[in-house]
């Protein structure tokens, strides 16, 4: 049983001044059929749709968070066999079960985590069923365009042939598909909670509603479905006034969610977390979510097949912005750095102000071209920046390897080693190579 929210939103529906959005709901049970007529027609204009969802009490997704709530939270560390992805704030990423076996984003207060899992057994779209899951953590109502991205790269994703053309002139070829063998992306979310300043419900009205016509513009070959809405007041914890859900984990094979955190060391946060941290304190022109993992497939024009690709976790690069603030902030203490730096000074994790100080000092220690522009061999000089590229070691599924221009090919541990043999050969070419440069 499952509320599908968005798959039947009304896309001629008008939006008052006061940010009215109508959902128009479908729910497999006749119980319920007219209890949700009713709501609908009774809906007010001036309430958020995390106070309405709530009012509403409808029993699917009442059931799904009291379920998500009742379990206890999962924590991962450096001792963790499971392969973790993790997507920190303002990243997104879309991974397929053969990368790893969970993928997660936590430390989100006013934030909110988003995760879609897509399958598909229609052989009109795909030739092999398949698994996309999407991860990524909003700060803010302005991705709209990335929201989009997400969605297409499910389509892409399960379509044996996608254009990149505007929409929508994506689906001429499927306009008869039936709805059994649409695509079925279902929607995780959770996140935020009643803040002074309202930011969560902000983003909460924005998100289901830039979902909801999202999911319309895709209805052609898409079905979404709602799974979980822990947001804003359906995440408030009125005792501490601070939300009761901040981290989300999917297990890719299952589809299973449950609350998870990593822990305070950052040991399975990925490649360079302290970096990642630091772009959000880097000037940049317009907020936008960084795509660090993904696209997973390659198109062949010429036979109009889709090939997987190998995949990285990528860092593009960004500019070290010289703020004159840094050394102000890193002077502070703990309960000032918390004022001037959070959107919720007062239910931030433990390890905030350690993190924060971690990327502060990163920006104002190294250089952007130290990190991103890979040292040239000759004369020193380093070249344009470049985007940082990494892989899951072999050995340890929680330690990732620098490829190159910026790392080494090989894993430590996997050189090979240097016989008796070899090593004197070497010695005798250092040797020769030494003095022909005398000479």
């Amino acid at each position: 049983v499952s509320v599908s929210v968005f798959g039947d939103y009304e896309q001629n529906t008008s939006h008052s001044e006061a940010g009215e959005i109508k959902f128009n709901f479908k729910i497999s049970g006749n119980d319920e059929a007219e209890k949700t007529k009713e709501l609908i027609s009774g809906w007010s204009s001036t309430r958020n749709v995390d106070e309405w969802l709530a009012a509403s009490q409808i029993r699917q997704i009442q059931q799904s968070n009291e379920c998500l709530l009742s379990q206890p939270l999962t924590l991962f560390n450096a001792t963790t066999e499971e392969r973790i992805f993790y997507v920190t704030q303002r990243e997104v990423a879309h991974v397929i079960p053969s990368e790893c076996d969970v993928i997660m984003s936590d430390r989100a207060t006013t934030c909110h985590i988003l995760i879609m899992r897509s399958t598909t057994e229609s052989q009109s779209l795909s030739s092999t069923p398949s698994v996309l899951v999407s991860c990524a953590h909003l700060d803010g109502p302005y991705y709209d365009s990335c929201l989009q991205q997400i969605f297409h790269q499910h389509y892409v994703h399960h379509a044996k042939t996608a254009s990149n053309q505007p929409l929508p002139t994506y689906f001429p070829s499927h306009s008869t598909i039936t709805e059994a063998d649409k695509i079925q992306v279902e929607v995780h979310i959770a996140g935020g909670f009643l803040d002074n300043k309202g930011r969560s419900q902000d983003l909460s009205n924005w998100l289901l509603h830039s979902l909801a016509e999202l999911a319309a513009v895709y209805a052609p070959v898409i079905h979404v479905t709602l799974r979980t809405c822990l947001t804003s007041m359906l995440n408030h914890d009125p005792i501490h006034s601070a939300p009761k859900a901040r981290g989300l984990a999917c297990r890719l094979e299952s589809g299973r969610v449950f609350l998870a955190r990593c822990s305070d060391d950052m040991s399975c946060m990925g490649p360079d977390p302290v970096l990642r941290l630091a772009r959000l304190w880097s000037r940049t022109p317009q907020p936008q979510l960084i795509l660090v993992n993904g696209p997973l497939i390659a198109t062949n024009p010429e036979t109009n097949s889709n090939t997987y690709v190998q995949s990285f976790f990528k860092i593009p690069p960004f500019a070290f912005s010289s703020n004159s603030d840094i050394p102000w902030l890193l002077s502070l203490d703990d309960v000032e750095l918390l004022k001037n730096s959070s959107t919720s000074p007062n239910c931030e994790e433990g390890d905030y102000c350690d993190s924060v100080r971690q990327a502060l000092g990163l920006l104002l220690q190294r250089n952007s071209a130290f990190l991103f522009s890979p040292k040239r061999k000759m004369a020193g000089m380093r070249t344009a920046p470049q985007t940082r590229k990494y892989q899951r070691s072999k050995m340890n599924p929680q330690e990732w390897i620098l490829f190159p221009p910026h790392g080494k090919t090989k894993e430590a541990g996997t050189e090979t080693r240097r016989t008796r043999k070899r090593w004197r050969n070497q010695r005798r070419e250092n040797t020769t190579n030494r003095t022909n440069d005398e000479d």
